[in-house]
């Protein structure tokens, strides 16, 4: 990707006999010349572009970009290859100024990827995303054209969940045990009898919570299951909670809630309100916003209930309204995020890994380049792309103006956990109750835990050594079943999000510095919103387009939502417990 250099520059070019620079200088076609050789030069002078992160914003802007100068080389090839092509693509191709793309990421693995985790599940080795990643059809339009572009396979994956309340024997066993377990640490320095004594506190502590936590009965109030059929997921409701006052409650807020917030929706009344003020103000029940609604959405943005609470009921409402659980259903890609990594970066020019960005900014001289500095030295860069979160933008910006200041710190972050384990005592404590997704709600509500079953959601593992991932575990599980740990920072979006998020837009792409990553548009900020950020980013670089044609704006009332799929749900069910009753009768005689 070197520029080639023009033919004059050569030392030796004048000794060579006919060549081009022992043409008289006195000549009045030779200015000609030379003014042809430097637009020449400049075509072919790479356009130098710095992606800082390497998550799905970065990775998808690098890709684009590199994607572009494939493109054009691969167009040139066919023009060089056919004489006979036409004037208009030649210019075309001729006029193609090649990209550079350097990313930088301070892990040691690209960050997509940087916390899959090699495991040896059953007799087989295996690779486990860490936390999983699934995306359904209707929200996550651009990750399923690019992961169909660049060849990425994907799966119908089951989102069966159910959801129960936390044991209180299990919750107080686990704070003693959270107690016994600091005395034990600061006893550490103490005579060797008292270490012992606190540390024999703590194992029986452990101990004690164990045996609470399997000793304690399922507190089950609502649990569906999705039946696959092919490519096709028809949610289902589990016919014992028919029966049951929470599951009706929570039913008949389900439908209030879309009467209320569809309407509210199209005509614009959704906004300047947050979800629990929603809630509060429209009376629904506890089992409805603290039982389910609240903690589902606590696990799909990553945060805590309270943050739920305070979100935007407009984007929460966009959410559901796209989203389906029948259909498509939900989906995962078969290999995993390290494929989609090596895919999406295996034509970037470099990758600097290990490698910390410790400052960007405007070159001085007014040329417009942007300077970055890394390990001691300062390199230059037509445009920078900052692919990090928020926060760290505006770390690694030296002398952020206040537009800068007031856009990136306008986003608020949330760090949480998710533990990788084997210990069973994360799930339902009888097996007959497990789900794909087990969310668990504390006893007095406003903390949520959610436990996946690996093996459920990611087939490709042994059934019979069960792996579980635990997101925000308020239970810990036993030393010995744990296989790892990640902790993650997630944006959270408020009422105020939306001027941070407006300040960013006008000063996108000033001084050649660029934004990019999940908190940077509108709505919850998933993967989905990152790719878009990424994409958008690189297309206003390069004056492209990404090579697809789904629609960039999400569709809103065009498919069944989650709502209706919920009333189908509770039909299809009806109508399974209907032919079973009727076959048992039959069957009878």
């Amino acid at each position: 990707m070197a520029p080639s250099a023009a033919p004059s520059s050569s030392p030796d070019a004048s000794a060579q006999p006919g060549a081009a620079a022992s043409v008289s200088r006195n000549h009045p076609r030779d200015e000609l010349v030379v003014v042809a050789e430097n637009e020449e030069k400049e075509k072919e002078e790479p356009l130098r572009v710095a992606i800082i992160g390497s998550g799905m914003a970065g990775l998808t802007a690098a890709w684009l970009l590199k994607l572009d100068t494939e493109q054009r080389a691969t167009e040139a090839q066919a023009t060089q290859t056919a004489p006979m092509a036409s004037t208009t693509t030649a210019t075309s191709t001729s006029s193609a100024r090649p990209i550079h793309v350097e990313l930088f990421e301070s892990q040691h693995a690209l960050g997509l990827g940087a916390h899959a985790v090699d495991l040896r599940v059953g007799a087989h080795d295996a690779v486990v995303d860490i936390p999983p990643r699934v995306f359904v059809n209707q929200f996550y339009t651009q990750i399923i054209s690019l992961y169909t572009h660049i060849g990425i396979p994907f799966f119908t994956s089951n989102a069966a969940t159910t959801y129960l309340t936390l044991p209180a024997s299990a919750v107080a066993a686990e704070e003693a045990q959270a107690a016994d377990a600091t005395t034990a640490t600061s006893s550490t320095g103490s005579s060797s009898t008292d270490a012992a004594s606190a540390t024999a506190a703590a194992a029986a502590a452990a101990a004690a919570a164990a045996a609470a936590r399997n000793d304690a009965d399922d507190d089950l109030h609502f649990q569906f299951f999705n039946l696959l059929v092919g490519p096709w997921s028809v949610p289902m409701i589990s016919p014992r909670f028919l029966l049951t006052r929470s599951f009706w409650r929570i039913a008949i807020d389900m439908f209030r809630f879309k009467r209320q917030t569809r309407e509210a929706f199209l005509s614009g009344k959704t906004h300047g309100i947050t979800l629990g003020e929603f809630l509060v103000a429209n009376k629904y029940s506890e089992d409805f916003s603290d039982r389910f609604f609240i903690p589902m959405f606590a696990v799909i943005c990553t945060c805590t209930c309270e943050s739920v609470r305070n979100y935007p009921l407009h984007d929460i409402v966009e959410f559901m309204l796209c989203l389906t659980l029948q259909g498509n259903g939900v989906k995962r890609s078969v290999c995993g995020t390290r494929d989609i990594v090596n895919r999406l970066a295996r034509h970037l020019d470099k990758v600097h890994l290990g490698t910390k960005v410790t400052a960007v900014y405007p070159t001085p001289d007014g040329s417009g380049r942007v300077n970055v500095e890394v390990d001691g030295q300062t390199l230059h860069f037509d445009h920078v792309v900052l692919g990090t979160q928020a926060n760290h933008a505006l770390q690694i910006l030296k002398e952020p103006t206040e537009e800068q200041r007031v856009a990136l710190s306008g986003i608020n972050y949330e760090t949480t956990c998710v533990k990788l384990h084997r210990d069973r005592g994360l799930m339902p404590a009888s097996p007959a109750n497990w789900s794909p997704m087990n969310i668990f709600v504390t006893p007095a509500g406003g903390e949520v835990m959610c436990t996946a079953w690996q093996n459920y959601i990611q087939p490709t593992l042994d059934q019979n050594d069960h792996v579980f991932q635990t997101w925000n575990p308020l239970l810990e599980p036993k030393p010995e079943l744990l296989v790892a740990t990640g902790h993650f920072q997630r944006p959270v979006v408020t009422l105020k999000t939306a001027h941070a998020l407006e300040v960013l837009r006008s000063i996108q792409g000033r001084s050649n510095i660029w934004y990019c990553g999940a908190y940077s548009l509108p709505g919850i900020p998933l993967l989905e919103n990152a790719a878009r950020s990424g994409l958008a980013v690189a297309e206003s670089i390069s004056s492209l387009r990404r090579p697809w044609t789904s629609p960039l704006e999400r569709q809103i009332g065009t498919h069944r939502s989650i709502f209706a799929q919920f009333r189908r749900g509770i039909t299809w069910t009806a109508a399974v417990c209907v032919v079973a009753v009727a076959y048992s009768k039959w069957s009878s005689r």
